[in-house]
């Protein structure tokens, strides 16, 4: 019994130091390059091309892999402006494999890789787009924002990272998506706040929209 307990007691320390983890931003700890490329098409389509270049030894969780949280998230603006048109697509597919980390099969990025988004452009108009991917990079469990912008200018279509910045994981209310709605996120830092003088038994009486969700 007292050995079970111990193992019980190592297992959850070590999700903890994962999820919990201190690390400080540089550009020399981050273990990963990404660079945006973006082709305008005739046809009023456009390719939005990013590639990673990773370091030996350090992978992330690819967008295609279900049922895991940490998972590369990729999403723009909500704006009729630029839509996504079809899946990202990932060149070269990460292959299936156990992770022990996860202590689960997946799908994981360990070598450099491409991704590509199709993108349908909306607007003759200047316009400028926000985007932001998410990912952890792992084994040190570090989650990164970086965000750019794709903008029209004259009906020429251009592409910038505007920054790149450790991150938190994404949550029920934001799923770290650029078009999150203003009254959400208001709504998700007030349900923050109480979490700190809250006790747990209180905290699903007093969550933002439980009235519609036990409606839907």
């Amino acid at each position: 019994m007292m050995k079970k307990s111990i193992i019980a007691v190592l297992t959850l320390l070590s999700l903890t130091a994962c999820y919990s983890s201190q690390y400080q931003d540089s550009d020399e700890g981050r273990h990963f390059e990404i660079t945006f490329d973006i082709d305008q098409e005739k046809n009023g389509e456009a390719s939005l091309t990013f590639e990673f270049t990773i370091d030996s030894g350090y992978y992330f969780v690819s967008p295609h892999s279900e049922g895991f949280h940490q998972r590369l998230i990729f999403s723009i603006e909500d704006t009729d402006s630029l839509l996504l048109n079809s899946e990202l697509i990932e060149y070269p597919l990460a292959r299936e494999e156990y992770d022990k980390l996860s202590d689960k099969q997946g799908k994981f990025v360990r070598e450099n890789t491409t991704y590509n988004q199709n993108l349908i452009i909306g607007s003759q108009n200047d316009f400028e787009v926000s985007g932001l991917i998410w990912l952890e990079m792992r084994p040190n469990c570090q989650p990164y924002e970086i965000r750019f912008v794709v903008s029209n200018r004259s009906g020429k279509l251009m592409i910038e990272k505007t920054s790149t910045s450790t991150s938190s994981y994404p949550t029920f209310w934001d799923k770290k998506r650029v078009d999150i709605p203003l009254n959400k996120a208001k709504q998700f830092n007030w349900f923050l706040k109480l979490r700190k003088t809250t006790p747990n038994n209180r905290l699903l009486s007093m969550a933002p929209n439980r009235r519609h969700r036990q409606q839907a």
